[in-house]
């Protein structure tokens, strides 16, 4: 057979005109070619049908096909000649190689007919072939599980290192997982990856705790140098919390590695769920509880130690005595290194309440939606908080009882070996090699005395119990600025909290009321007790004192403006002080108002105090002069020369002291208790109620009262004038007791009848001149004197009148004598007095007079209405004029011839009628 030419480039045509063919036939004669199996007589017979139905008339196209069919297969041949051939080269070879094939497969059936054969005899050898392959295959998934382990051990310890808790948490979520799944924690060899991530979860746990305090308490240097902005933390905490109590999605910045750098509160929440996730959230919390007091120690004593490395030298000089009134241990030094202290405390401790409270409100919420509760308020951390800040500032104010106590005070509870006893036992030959062992560990402790040297580490846990400059309670001055700027800030970040029980302004009361004025009044009470020591400050000088410690007390508490009611009974407080001490200093110079002598009687008289109040003398000289009171005064009853030179020191600085001290009083308004619980108008009322040592806007130092409290101040001011009227009244009255004795006893031991004419004065007139000028000269206050010898004519004439009833005889002589010791004792009161006219002894000196008109002179007198003396006054002064002739009658037994005893009984008959 011939090739066509071109057969190698034409085949391709010739496979695609051939496949044209078939798929023409396909599409064409669908009927022939339908059934599986087509046979010749099958495709003949429908071509010999001539009918409608048949395929005659499609024959020649049939064979159209057929030719061109035939024609395709021998030009494809032709052009594939000799691939054809290859094809049967290959045919016969593939042919070989089947049949070889064909030898192999009957060899393999036969081989696996015997294996069936010996498989159905060894059937449990397969089953235990397939459990050890299946175990082989467990053992290397295990494997590969324990290496994911490994690697994700790694990767656990790599983000620790960078803080990403968080990732940490769900990679061990995800090892757990893995052990869960291919119960690792059941084989006993694998227990070191179950207990491997147990001390993960554990440690952990620590970290985020330790991370948590970290941003509570500060720990980080670079926070520790952030000021705190107030409003801007408000704000930030109040958006923040708004967004999460919103389902603000958190979970997204999850995946941000640098979400919580930002965002301090993010980053709580993050440790928080993390925390809550580890099913330690509850155990967290507790903790936080419990360690809050130590933690605020700690940053406490942190604080201390900076203030001291910055301040070293500033404040080894700031130690001053409080008791000084000029500084009361005030100094701007110790002033400056306090400020610095507490500014930075309550800044720090702003922080940490900011924290706190973020804390609190996310684990409030992520609990709430968990289906759990708290079990604890934030008021009880408030409590702890606000207990430790009380604490701190009680140690800047007062020193603390505790520190005195000995340093060995907690060795009662160590064991020691020295005090065991081993002797007579087995125990002996032990206890000497031990404590020899002991000895050599610790060469500095002496075993036989304890006490010298501690074994025992010293536990730095406790708070420091030494303060950067000594405690004094004016400390509290800078320590309260502090303390209300905290408070300010306190009070809106606890509103978020809606907690009743939590008010940061009770804090600053609380503390005030029951630590700092307890304190100062201990304080200046103290001070006041060492101001006026016995013996150290005159009578005189108390009023001087008392008025530089008093002003300065009022100076340094700012009462000059504004009525603190606190700081006022304080001050009242001191002022009762000053009224006791002067009390005091009366009954110890006079044995008080109640004290058993005739001036002590007279003081407590309240008709007799009356009538000197309203200057009725005639009834005060009734009262002194009635019941025969003078005859029974001895000079036991005087005053002694030191008792009036104190009452007098004692009146006159009384006196001084209320010249300075109405002057201050000054009545203003109450402070507004009503500040409708806005933050800043608590704050206001705080700072108004409780701030001292402030520059005041007015030079003169005044105390301000309320309406109501000005009431108790009048009071003790009335105190004060009741004992200046009970000294006063002393003086007055022991000068009437002085004139009525020393007259009584001149009328009871002279002799007034004389046979001439005797002009020198009594000695006992001489002796009541003398202690009238000493109490002239004590008196040098012109009003007390006034005070004393006001009314003292009215007293000497009655004094003088009535002492005639004590003459036995009297004439002319004797009158003369009493005109004299009258006239002198006159002369020397008109000399002390400022008006000499008040001094006036004329009534008595007019009824001696009458010793000169007879008895029917004095009855003629009285029936003209021109005698002002009384029936007794006239009676005695005729018995007077009677009496010379009765005591020459009584001495010589003879009867004067004119009768002298019975016309002097018909006189006194007469003037009997008379007053009738």
């Amino acid at each position: 057979m011939e090739q066509p030419i071109n057969s190698v480039h034409n085949g391709s045509n010739s496979l695609d005109n051939l496949e044209h063919l078939l798929k023409e036939a396909e599409e064409n004669w669908q009927v022939l070619m339908a059934k599986d199996s087509v046979s010749a007589l099958d495709i003949a017979l429908p071509f010999l049908d001539r009918t409608s139905v048949g395929m005659a008339s499609q024959y020649p196209e049939f064979k159209e096909l057929e030719r061109n069919l035939f024609n395709g297969l021998q030009n494809v041949v032709f052009e594939n000649f000799n691939a054809f051939n290859d094809s049967v080269a290959a045919y016969q070879v593939t042919r070989e190689k089947i049949g070889k094939s064909q030898n192999i497969i009957k060899e393999i059936n036969g081989t696996l007919e015997q294996s069936g054969k010996d498989i159905m005899s060894n059937k449990e050898i397969l089953k235990e072939l397939n459990n050890n392959s299946q175990k082989y295959e467990q053992i290397i998934e295990t494997l590969d599980q324990i290496e994911i382990l490994r690697k994700k051990n790694v990767e656990i310890e790599a983000l620790i290192d960078k803080k990403a808790f968080y990732k940490v948490e769900r990679l061990l979520a995800e090892s757990w997982d893995i052990c869960n799944q291919y119960n690792l924690n059941e084989l006993e060899s694998l227990s070191h990856i179950k207990e491997n991530l147990e001390v993960q979860s554990n440690n952990l746990v620590e970290l985020v705790v330790e991370e948590l305090h970290s941003i509570i308490y500060l720990k980080n240097i670079k926070r520790q140098e952030e000021t705190h902005e107030e409003l801007k933390t408000y704000k930030k905490i109040k958006d923040f919390l708004f967004k999460f109590e919103n389902n603000y999605n958190f979970f997204d910045m999850i995946n941000k590695e640098v979400a919580f750098i930002d965002n301090d509160y993010e980053y709580v929440y993050l440790l928080l769920k993390t925390l809550k996730n580890l099913n330690s959230l509850d155990e967290t919390l507790n903790s936080l509880k419990s360690r809050l007091s130590t933690e605020l120690q700690f940053l406490f004593n942190s604080i201390q130690e900076e203030i001291k490395s910055s301040n070293g030298k500033n404040i080894q000089v700031a130690n001053l005595d409080m008791t000084d009134l000029d500084s009361f241990g005030i100094s701007d030094i110790g002033n400056s290194v306090l400020q610095s202290f507490f500014s930075r405390i309550f800044n720090r401790c702003c922080h940490v309440l900011e924290f706190l409270l973020v804390t609190y409100k996310i684990s409030e919420i992520v609990s709430e939606n968990s289906n759990c509760k708290l079990n604890f308020q934030f008021s009880d951390l408030w409590d702890i908080f606000s207990a430790e800040i009380n604490n701190l500032m009680l140690a800047y104010i007062s020193k603390s009882e505790s520190s005195d106590k000995s340093q060995h005070s907690n060795d009662k509870h160590m064991f020691q070996f020295n005090s065991l006893d081993f002797k007579n036992t087995k125990a002996e030959t032990f206890s000497i090699d031990l404590q020899s062992i002991l000895q050599d560990l610790f060469p500095n402790y002496d075993l036989k005395n304890p006490i010298t040297n501690s074994v025992y580490i010293k536990d730095d846990f406790s708070v420091n119990k030494t303060t950067l400059i000594p405690p004094n309670v004016f400390n509290m001055s800078i320590i309260l600025n502090n303390l209300l700027q905290f408070i300010h800030l306190s009070l809106q970040l606890v509103s978020t909290v809606a907690d009743e029980k939590i008010d940061p302004a009770l804090l600053c009361d609380r503390f005030m009321e029951t630590a700092f004025l307890p304190r100062l009044q201990h304080l200046l009470d103290g001070i006041f007790q060492s101001l006026f020591k016995d013996g150290t400050v005159d009578t005189e000088s108390y009023h001087n004192v008392f008025k530089t410690f008093f002003s300065k007390v009022c100076d340094i508490l700012n009462t000059s403006i504004i009525y603190k009611s606190e700081y006022v009974r304080i001050i009242l407080k001191l002022l009762n002080k000053m009224s006791g001490l002067y009390s005091e200093c009366f009954n110890k110079h006079f044995g008080g108002t109640g004290k058993n002598t005739k001036t002590g009687q007279l003081v407590v008289n309240s008709s007799l105090r009356n009538a000197s109040k309203i200057q009725d003398f005639a009834a005060e000289t009734s009262i002194l002069l009635s019941n025969s009171f003078m005859g029974q005064v001895t000079t036991r009853d005087f005053l002694t020369d030191e008792e009036l030179t104190q009452l007098i020191k004692l009146l006159t600085s009384i006196d001084k002291m209320l010249e300075w001290l109405l002057p201050m009083r000054r009545v203003g308004s109450s402070l507004n208790q009503d500040h409708s619980n806005e933050n800043d108008e608590k704050v206001d009322f705080l700072k108004d109620k409780w701030l001292f040592l402030e520059v005041s806007p007015i030079s003169t130092v005044l105390l301000t009262f309320s309406k109501d409290s000005v009431v108790e101040f009048d009071s003790q001011v009335d105190t004060f004038y009741r004992l200046m009227t009970d000294i006063k009244l002393i003086l007055r009255y022991d000068l009437r007791l002085k004139i009525g004795y020393f007259v009584s006893q001149m009328f009871l031991t002279e002799t007034w009848l004389l046979p001439y004419e005797r002009n020198r004065p009594s000695v006992l007139i001489e002796s009541l001149n003398k202690k009238i000028l000493q109490i002239d000269h004590l008196l040098a206050n012109r009003d007390y004197k006034t005070f004393v010898f006001q009314g003292v004519s009215s007293f000497a004439n009655k004094l003088f009148i009535k002492g005639a009833s004590d003459i036995v005889a009297l004439n002319e002589h004797g009158i003369g004598k009493l005109y004299s010791n009258i006239i002198i004792l006159q002369q020397v009161l008109r000399t002390l007095v400022d008006d000499p006219d008040e001094i006036n002894f004329s009534s008595c000196i007019n009824y001696y007079e009458m010793f000169k008109k007879t008895d029917k002179g004095i009855v003629d007198q009285v029936s003209r209405g021109e005698n002002k003396y009384s029936y007794e006054e006239n009676a005695q002064m005729i018995k007077l004029y009677f009496s010379e002739g009765l005591s020459k009658q009584m001495n010589t037994g003879k009867k004067m011839s004119f009768g002298a005893d019975k016309r002097c009984e018909e006189s006194i008959l007469k003037l009997k009628n008379l007053y009738k």
